[in-house]
């Protein structure tokens, strides 16, 4: 899926867009790029969750603009499930007057979450809460840079329950478009 250079807005408590890769979810890339603006008063700007056993999904948020005025995460993302979700999310803008910017879950010991968190506006007081339940052990959720993350990005990244509990790799794959 691609989606580029659009804006949408919500008002009420709708999530602005909501993914949900399911129990039989395949496959996918996912790319929201070039100034793609979702606004929302008291849901999610952006709700992704995922939860299909072998699912490998390779996941972009690139150069966008996203707000919320409320306490839920403008840019929520739960994954679970056994669900492999790589994700690429650079030079965003994040906006939230009541919650946290972006909020990031790997959740299980089948699940794996693999994270480029990079050049990300989320104000001085934004944070970026990044939660692993690695349920029993290893690591589920890895950190492009992770050492550095918090300094490659404006607000503050909150590791969840600890920095020491997230992987820190190299490189996370990028969706491809056809």
């Amino acid at each position: 899926m691609l989606l580029e250079n659009s804006s949408l807005t919500t008002t009420g408590t709708t999530d602005t867009v909501t993914m949900v890769f399911g129990v039989n979810a395949e496959d996918g890339d996912v790319i929201i790029r070039n100034n793609t603006t979702f606004d929302t008063n008291d849901g999610a700007a952006l709700l992704v969750t995922a939860n299909g056993t072998n699912a490998n999904i390779d996941f972009m948020l690139s150069g966008n603009n996203m707000s919320n005025s409320n306490a839920q995460e403008t840019v929520d993302v739960a994954i679970s499930g056994g669900t492999t979700f790589n994700a690429t999310v650079v030079n965003n803008t994040l906006a939230n007057s009541g919650g946290d910017e972006l909020f990031m879950e790997s959740d299980g010991s089948s699940t794996r979450v693999d994270l480029n968190l990079d050049n990300n506006n989320a104000g001085a007081g934004g944070v970026y809460h990044l939660l692993t339940s690695n349920n029993g052990g290893g690591f589920n959720f890895g950190i492009e840079d992770r050492d550095n993350a918090d300094a490659n990005n404006v607000g503050t990244i909150n590791f969840d329950p600890a920095i020491g509990q997230f992987e820190d790799i190299s490189s996370v794959p990028t969706p491809v478009l056809p």
